[in-house]
């Protein structure tokens, strides 16, 4: 895939909102919840999952997790999510 390639996610609210709909139930005190995407593809879900978790007002501290069978999704992906890797 070119760097010019534009990825359009499919499903992306109803995708985001069911994966996400669980955490809104653990309590501060829990474990965060962790959100697997093991399609990162163009990270079309994980930026939504990621927006979806911070208007949670995420102090639990709930992670998205994002993984690929494609290198260069993988490479990709660690910059466009520089910032909230850094973050942890």
């Amino acid at each position: 895939m070119s760097e010019t390639t534009r990825h359009i996610p499919i499903l992306l609210d109803p995708i985001t909102d069911f994966l996400t709909q669980g955490l809104t139930a653990i309590s501060a005190d829990k474990k965060p919840g962790v959100v697997i995407d093991c399609t990162l593809g163009g990270g079309g879900h994980t930026a939504s999952l990621l927006q979806k978790i911070r208007a949670l007002n995420n102090t639990v501290g709930h992670k998205v997790l994002a993984t690929d069978q494609d290198p260069d999704a993988i490479r990709r992906g660690k910059v466009k999510f520089e910032r909230e890797i850094a973050e942890g």
